[in-house]
């Protein structure tokens, strides 16, 4: 999610869109919405032999995790949309120091505070952490993004050295808080709560790194054409791969042949079984938007 918001932000936070464009963005999200949401809920629907009710899927749509809880990323995203001509001039105005100043003060509010709160049993109001979450997913991700594409040059390599020095520094951080809730707690070293509030930071580091590097490579029309037509089919895989993992037969047998063959080494499966749906994904997309219409879309 970080990296498609900051991707965004990259994109059309420089163009001159008027307000027409933006309605058509909004449109073409609020129909990905509706249709994807209707077939989460016939699918949901089948699998639990209960009939298909309009007026049960209507109530249930404004609910962004009823029927399929990867959605939320499309009613966040329409939030962003609509917050794009006041976005713009705050990206445009943001300087190197100000990205730093940025960077650290959600680091502060997502990291720190969370765990001062775990520890020290604070209580912090929940409207605060929701603000937080708001200013993640429509501001800040946008903003950092449109500065990393137009302004990498203005950070310096020894800065981006000491980021993912940083970044390393807050994942020995999370090893060492899920080790410590394991063993005093009782909870499982498997647990992603501490990783979780790391990933803003990390996510801005990873995607500095990809942009400050990649930029320098030359690389073929052929291969800039591969990684236009996967980077073109991304949504439509972001839509469709819960009906994949969750709806599509075979993967049954796929999910028994997995816990069979991976016994001890679990992460690798996890791997193997992201990867195989991402290709499968990407094989439906890449057909489906051979249809005008549906590529509008997807």
């Amino acid at each position: 999610m970080p990296f498609f918001l900051m991707a965004s932000g990259a994109v059309l936070l420089g163009k001159e869109d008027n307000a027409w464009k933006l309605a058509k963005r909004a449109l073409r999200m609020i129909i990905c919405l509706i249709v994807f949401s209707y077939l989460y809920y016939c699918l949901k629907s089948k699998a639990h032999n209960e009939s298909i009710q309009l007026f049960t899927f209507l109530y249930g749509i404004s609910d962004a995790s009823k029927w399929m809880q990867s959605l939320w990323y499309l009613y966040a995203y329409l939030a962003y949309i609509a917050s794009i001509p006041f976005l713009k001039h705050i990206a445009r105005g943001l300087g190197k120091n100000t990205f730093f100043y940025f960077l650290s003060l959600n680091s502060i509010i997502t990291c720190c505070i969370p765990i001062i709160k775990h520890y020290s049993g604070i209580e912090f109001s929940s409207s605060f952490m929701l603000i937080n979450w708001t200013v993640n997913t429509i501001v800040f991700y946008p903003i950092i993004g449109y500065f990393i594409v137009t302004s990498i040059d203005e950070i310096k390599r020894l800065e981006l050295i000491v980021l993912n020095g940083i970044t390393v520094l807050l994942y020995l951080i999370v090893f060492g808080l899920t080790y410590m809730d394991a063993i005093i707690d009782g909870l499982s070293w498997t647990s992603t709560t501490w990783i979780d509030i790391m990933i803003p930071f990390c996510s801005v580091t990873i995607f500095c790194d990809l942009y400050y590097y990649l930029q320098k490579l030359e690389l073929s029309s052929k291969v800039k054409s591969i990684i236009l037509c996967v980077s073109q089919s991304t949504f439509g895989i972001y839509l469709i791969h819960p009906v994949v993992l969750f709806y599509w037969l075979p993967m049954k047998e796929i999910w028994v042949l997995e816990s069979s063959i991976f016994v001890g080494v679990e992460m690798v499966g996890a791997i193997v079984i992201c990867l195989l749906i991402m290709i499968v994904c990407f094989v439906f997309v890449y057909l489906l938007r051979k249809i005008p219409l549906v590529r509008k879309i997807l």
